[in-house]
């Protein structure tokens, strides 16, 4: 995101980056950056807390006001007590009789599907062919698709 960041400064955009590992923020070197010791997957600190987190929030905002590369830190550390993991929920069950895992997949498949129509694959290795309307979009310089015998040649 740092990376990000700067080519949105140098367009005149002012950025600030919120992280939860200190050593990641500061070696990534954000134009304005908030360190908050906060578990992982909870950049705004205390979950069901919006007075917490509008706190973070007012802290990140006020280093737009910086002129000068900023590293701060939240004033307020949440310990990772482990007990609790990070989790994405998961699709509603579909089928109770199935096994959990193949309710699952099966509850995701149309999610995958459509990741599938929208992505442009530049292996040669492939489980399934590309959408036929594809078969006549070009390519950037350089790639070929999926499955073909066509390789680009290499300039001398």
């Amino acid at each position: 995101m740092s990376t990000l960041a700067h080519v949105f400064e140098a367009e005149g955009i002012a950025t600030v980056a919120l992280g939860s590992i200190r050593k990641q923020i500061e070696g990534s070197a954000p134009p304005r950056g908030l360190w908050c010791d906060f578990p992982l997957g909870r950049p705004l600190g205390k979950p069901g807390d919006p007075e917490f987190q509008h706190r973070v929030l007012d802290v990140a905002f006020a280093l737009l006001d910086a002129t000068e590369p900023v590293l701060t830190e939240f004033d307020e550390s949440i310990p990772d007590d482990g007990d609790e993991m990070i989790v994405c929920p998961l699709p509603p069950r579909h089928d109770p009789d199935a096994h959990p895992a193949i309710d699952e997949a099966r509850g995701l498949l149309a999610a995958y599907g459509r990741g599938v129509e929208m992505s442009v694959t530049t292996s040669a290795a492939t489980t399934r062919p590309l959408p036929s309307r594809w078969s006549t979009t070009p390519l950037p310089p350089g790639l070929v698709r999926a499955g073909s015998s066509t390789r680009p040649k290499l300039a001398r």
